[in-house]
């Protein structure tokens, strides 16, 4: 979580990044690992998701400033400032539906759409986290990446509540690693008057 100013580095002229690195920010978790998607609430809750973490809600109160008094007294192993009190639960957690996952958008009807790339599904959740349907996933008999439907990860939602996705074409290399492919895509998903998903369509 990062203080104000924002416009200018917070410390004395010209002595960043030479000679002094910022602390104007207070770390609220440190042990989530790899972290591709974060959205807020109207409640000023968090949501954050990590690949090999689910989907953790984090709420308010937050910290003010990166010291004691504004609720971040406490260092992590580098030195950095960490919250002393955080309100963390798990909100979505790894499960076939969302395996890995990597994305967060919220949908037109305050539902929660979430991506995951490996599996090539983006599922919906209610507001208090239950399922409620996979509105992406791969054709049935694909086996092999990249899966046709793609590997979404990035989302966002329109004015109109149709669903975008970054695709990252994830391939096989060589040395059996997985990876972005060359050709990743951008593809969008709308919603008839039921509120069916269609098929996506690469833009």
């Amino acid at each position: 979580m990062w203080f104000p100013p924002y416009d200018r580095f917070p410390g004395e002229p010209d002595t960043y990044p030479n000679t002094e690195r910022s602390a104007n920010f207070c770390k609220i978790a440190t042990d989530i690992g790899v972290s591709t998607g974060i959205a807020i609430d109207e409640q000023g809750r968090v949501y954050v998701v990590g690949a090999r973490a689910g989907v953790r809600r984090y709420s308010p109160p937050f910290p003010t400033a990166p010291d004691a008094a504004g609720g971040c007294g406490h260092t992590d192993s580098l030195g950095s400032p960490l919250a002393d009190t955080v309100n963390v639960e798990t909100f979505i957690p790894l499960s076939t539906d969302a395996a890995t996952p990597t994305g967060i958008a919220r949908a037109a009807n305050g539902n929660w759409y979430v991506s995951s790339v490996f599996t090539g599904t983006i599922a919906e959740y209610t507001p208090e986290g239950a399922f409620v349907r996979l509105v992406l996933q791969k054709p049935a008999g694909e086996a092999t990446l990249p899966y046709s439907t793609g590997h979404p990860q990035g989302l966002a939602v329109d004015a109109d509540g149709d669903l975008y996705y970054a695709d990252l074409a994830l391939r096989i290399s060589p040395s059996g690693g997985i990876g972005p492919g060359p050709n990743g895509t951008v593809r969008w998903i709308a919603f008839d008057d039921a509120g069916t998903p269609q098929p996506p369509v690469t833009i």
